[in-house]
């Protein structure tokens, strides 16, 4: 009697044991079928694997579905349930957090692609002795503002400033940035409105090295810019971004000098990338910023992301589609986040800040890097040129990485780095069907760099006002740039070793003032009207490097005095052919406009006083201007703002 109830409850604990394992089984499977489920919508959602290979993902899936479930049913062996169950719950996790995962970078990318405002800060400055510890102890100060540049944002600042101190404000009217700052220091004005980029540019300027120490900043106001330019969501055969590498940390959609400046031209067809580089220093017409005169291609940045492709457009011809712009600190995160990269060096150099790096491979985390890209001083030959070569370098680096495990490993760092540092206006859909292709044809890309130069030497660039070290551009050296952009659209294999030797050959012909193919030298290209509007005087250019190894020369561009009557009739006919760069081959053609729109921006960020500064990069010396004072008419609509200049 005992035995029958013994064996009739091992029964029912069997049975019940079963039962049981069958719920939890088909919990665990239902779980692993939704994930399954899941895992291919977010497939289909993200748009980056082709289509075939989601059909494939999806069969496959229901196969290791069938056998878990077959295997987990297996009533004669427990250690079989167990076995399923365990990979069951593995896979469903695995399946969860790579969904999340895929979301999460679609998100992230389309986040820093829907931005296409500019920030700008304004801000006020007074000397750093003075009373007034913010804006509204300055009420009843007089204001300098620029009478000729950023007559918007000068009046939607005033505005506020208006706003905050309850009435309205004394303005005076000066030519530029140089002139502004003159007039602070004589105590012309109290107070400076000053866009805080402009500050950057003159602490290494001659007379005005340490004037970020003789400022305080007593208000700093932030206005947006909304950008209309038009994009493709298509992929195109062949498109061209810009990338754009600003002189800021922080935020990357605020306006800063654009220190890194290299259009990437990319042919999906021929799997081939070309970076084109174009020095920071190039001296060239701001189209709509400029009026023109001539200018930095840097401080193009200053006037947003819009004016600097505009700037790039209009030197070689081409249409930029698309832009892709990173912050120093973006710079420096995503390299650590990818764990270093590795860069072969032309040179054994020390840098400006003390890091050492031998010829050859380097092995670099992100601040050794950013370091690596931003030396120039250190290569009296080339400076700004091997600057950019190195740029491109690192530039190749991050991309090889990123194609190697270590982007899978250190995906989450390196998706935070791209949220907090980078900007593009590349639609997702772009970006998805370029992998989508590459993942589907799976070929290797060739990568081609080439480096447009010039000659150095001294001018007035339009943003500054005062004499400041300049490359001229090489016309040649353009027009082979514009060659090689024909020929990567055309579906032409470029031959890396082909385009140094022809690069080397323009450098060379540049270091001798020689700047087209019909050998017309600096002198028969630039007049010293080129130096600016702004400027007062004649003068000789300066070598910007003193010591006899440098090769690269500067030249005097003014024509010796000549009492000939035939001499000064001809200079007479010329003049207006020499205030323009000449091109012997091709005009380039007028670039697409970017139409901009502005909305009422967000109201200033601080009032605090705080001193002045920045991270200034050599600029060159200082020459006197006239000043105009334009009457600034204000009211509480900021849209009928007006200013006028006699």
């Amino acid at each position: 009697m005992n035995n029958n109830s013994e064996q009739n409850e091992s029964i029912e604990f069997k049975e019940g044991s079963l039962r049981r394992r069958t719920v939890i089984g088909r919990i665990i499977l239902a779980i692993l079928f939704i994930a399954s489920i899941a895992t291919i919508g977010v497939l289909e959602y993200v748009q980056v694997l082709p289509n075939k290979y989601i059909f494939l993902g999806a069969f496959v899936l229901l196969i290791i579905f069938a056998v878990l479930g077959a295997v987990m049913r297996f009533k004669k062996a427990d250690n079989f349930f167990y076995v399923g169950a365990g990979l069951a719950s593995i896979m469903s996790v695995l399946l969860i957090i790579g969904s999340v995962y895929m979301i999460r970078g679609r998100l992230a990318f389309e986040e820093i692609s829907k931005n296409n405002q500019d920030k700008t800060e304004v801000c006020v400055y007074v000397l750093k002795d003075d009373k007034a510890k913010n804006i509204k102890d300055a009420k009843n100060y007089s204001f300098g503002v620029l009478a000729n540049q950023d007559e918007d944002i000068t009046k939607r600042t005033v505005n506020y400033i208006k706003k905050d101190v309850g009435k309205s404000i004394k303005t005076k009217g000066l030519d530029n940035v140089n002139e502004s700052f003159k007039a602070i220091r004589s105590k012309k004005v109290d107070a400076l409105i000053l866009k805080k980029g402009y500050l950057d540019s003159f602490d290494d300027i001659e007379g005005f090295e340490n004037i970020s120490k003789e400022l305080k900043v007593i208000a700093t106001y932030e206005i947006k810019t909304d950008s209309e330019q038009k994009v493709s969501g298509k992929l195109k055969d062949t498109f061209a971004v810009y990338i754009s590498g600003i002189d800021t940390e922080g935020d990357p959609s605020v306006t800063s000098r654009s220190d890194v400046n290299i259009i990437a031209f990319i042919n999906v067809k021929t799997h081939q990338v070309m970076l084109l580089s174009t020095p920071r220093d190039y001296y060239v017409k701001i189209p709509g910023v400029s009026k023109g005169n001539y200018d930095k291609l840097t401080h193009a940045g200053l006037y947003g992301i819009n004016k600097s492709i505009d700037t790039l457009e209009d030197i070689y011809g081409c249409k930029i589609d698309y832009y892709f712009r990173l912050n120093f600190t973006g710079f420096r995160n995503i390299i650590d986040a990818l764990g270093g990269i590795e860069v072969d060096s032309d040179y054994k150099f020390t840098a400006h800040d003390g890091q050492k790096y031998s010829k050859g491979i380097n092995k670099l985390n992100g601040a050794r890097a950013l370091s690596f890209a931003r030396e120039r001083k250190a290569f009296k030959d080339m400076g700004d040129e091997q600057r950019g070569i190195d740029q491109m370098k690192v530039i190749k680096a991050v991309v090889k990485k990123c194609m190697s495990t270590k982007m899978l490993t250190n995906y989450e760092s390196v998706l935070k780095s791209i949220e907090s540092s980078f900007e593009m206006n590349i639609p997702y859909s772009v970006i998805s069907e370029l992998v989508q292709l590459q993942l589907d044809e799976g070929q290797d890309w060739t990568i081609s760099t080439y480096h447009a130069t010039g000659c150095n030497a001294k001018r007035v660039p339009y943003s500054l006002g005062s004499r400041a070290y300049v490359m001229l551009p090489s016309v040649e050296s353009i027009d082979e740039g514009k060659r090689l952009i024909k020929e990567i659209y055309s579906g032409k294999k470029l031959n890396q070793d082909l385009i140094e030797k022809e690069e080397k050959r323009i450098r060379d012909r540049a270091e001798n003032g020689i700047l087209t193919k019909d050998d017309k030298k600096v002198k028969d290209l630039y007049d010293s009207s080129d130096d600016s509007s702004y400027s007062k005087s004649k003068y000789s250019d300066d070598s910007t490097e003193s010591s006899s190894k440098t090769r690269r020369k500067s030249y005097n561009t003014q024509d010796t005095e000549n009492t000939s009557s035939e001499r000064n009739t001809e200079k007479k006919t010329t003049t207006r052919n020499r205030n323009r760069i000449v091109n012997t081959e091709t005009k380039p053609r007028t670039p697409e406009k970017h139409t901009e729109t502005i909305k009422q921006p967000e109201h200033h960020i601080n009032h605090g006083g705080t001193q002045a500064g920045g991270n200034g990069q050599t600029e060159g010396g200082s020459a006197s201007s006239g000043s105009t004072e334009p009457s600034i008419q204000e009211s509480d609509n900021t849209q009928s703002e007006v200013v006028t200049t006699p």
